[in-house]
């Protein structure tokens, strides 16, 4: 059994990689964090879970099948969100907003893999890319305090043009490890 999830990638630069060394600093204090390592940053788009090795031939030929129509795209990336509630926030996000070519490239991954057993999620998709996972907070007012005043530190625009397929290989300290077990060139018939 793999852990599977399909995946966007987004390769940050400098500028990114110091704001979120920034939350970092600013949260370092406040709570505590496991942290994303930038290279192992993803909007994900399917999270599928432990899937037995036959099926993923079969994943792969649907995935590329769906996402060939699908044109290169551009997603801005910017604004911090939390999940969660205020009083229990578990998960800081960067924002990814790829208009409405997003979304149905979601869609479209979600509804094609139920064919293979994988349940769509109904519920309201939010494009994001996970910075961290939130465990205990020291303290709630200067926590919101710190995420207001880096809200709008951020801006940039990404060109999406692959879909990849990913194992996740967790090791201790959720320090997990992806796999690229496959990549989809947008717009590839």
């Amino acid at each position: 059994m793999k852990r599977l999830f399909v995946a966007i990638d987004f390769h940050f630069g400098d500028e990114f990689c110091a704001y979120v060394q920034n939350i970092r600093m600013k949260m370092s204090k406040l709570d505590k964090t496991t942290w994303v390592q930038p290279h192992l940053l993803h909007l994900t788009l399917k999270f599928l879970g432990e899937t037995p090795e036959y099926k993923i031939p079969q994943i792969e030929q649907i995935v590329k099948a769906q996402t060939a129509p699908f044109a290169p795209f551009e997603c801005q990336i910017a604004r911090l969100g939390v999940f969660g509630s205020r009083s229990h926030p578990n998960v800081l996000w960067i924002g990814a907003d790829g208009g409405q070519v997003l979304l149905d490239l979601n869609r479209t991954v979600e509804t094609s893999l139920a064919a293979l057993g994988y349940k769509p999620y109904y519920g309201h998709f939010v494009p994001h890319i996970t910075l961290g996972r939130i465990h205990r907070l020291d303290d709630k007012k200067m926590f919101w305090n710190a995420i207001e005043t880096m809200q709008d530190k951020f801006s940039a625009t990404m060109q999406v043009q692959t879909v990849k397929l990913y194992e996740s290989v967790l090791q201790k300290g959720y320090n997990p490890k992806y796999v690229q077990i496959a990549a989809f060139s947008l717009l590839n018939l």
